[in-house]
């Protein structure tokens, strides 16, 4: 979800969509997998979380516990919709992300954090030794694995498309995360405009 990172649903054909919550309801799916969801009995469905919530990103313990609590204490809608929990993944569609890297707060340290300019994917590990170069910029990552212990996917940096807030900058990832072609048009397609000035 967009607006809480510790919630999902999962589009049925011929049905309302399903609600997932919590990093061990979803099970390392990303926005777009194609997976096998169970159904939980009816007495354990509920609503929506209706509280804002932002992965706040550094666990040193890579752990899942305190996002338990999180749901718990959660004000939820009252809205009860049919809630499940995904059991596996038929199929994987990760593809290569825009966003800015999180350095790690631990100086001398080759692991950080990425964070996706999409908010419904989660943050990503990644290693590098270029991280006071990448802080500034926004860089693309690629997700490789996503280990059953870890509370984050791991990836690797790709490249880096430019400052943060450039102009140029935004809207090459404006065009990446929406698949829009951006690349220049070939000579031939150019060689049937009418020579310049246009009138």
């Amino acid at each position: 979800s967009r607006t809480n990172f510790l919630e999902g649903s999962v589009l049925v054909e011929g049905r309302d969509p399903i609600l997932l919550q919590g990093l061990e309801g979803m099970n390392r799916a990303v926005d777009g997998d194609t997976v096998a969801v169970e159904l939980l009995d009816k007495k354990d469905w509920t609503g929506s979380s209706e509280v804002v919530l932002e992965d706040d990103g550094y666990d040193p313990g890579d752990t899942l516990d305190k996002d338990n609590k999180l749901i718990e204490k959660a004000v939820k809608s009252k809205d009860v919709q049919s809630t499940g929990r995904v059991v596996g993944i038929v199929r994987r569609k990760w593809r290569q992300y825009c966003g800015m890297l999180q350095p790690n707060p631990v100086k001398g340290s080759n692991r950080h954090i990425f964070v996706a300019a999409e908010k419904k994917i989660p943050k990503v590990r990644i290693e590098t030794r270029q991280a006071d170069t990448l802080a500034s910029q926004r860089i693309i990552v690629a997700i490789d694995s996503w280990p059953r212990s870890s509370r984050y996917p791991v990836g690797h940096f790709v490249r880096a498309l430019g400052k943060i807030g450039d102009k140029a900058t935004e809207n090459m990832v404006l065009l990446l995360e929406h698949d829009i072609p951006h690349s220049s048009f070939s000579e031939a397609v150019l060689d049937c405009l009418p020579s310049l000035p246009w009138t």
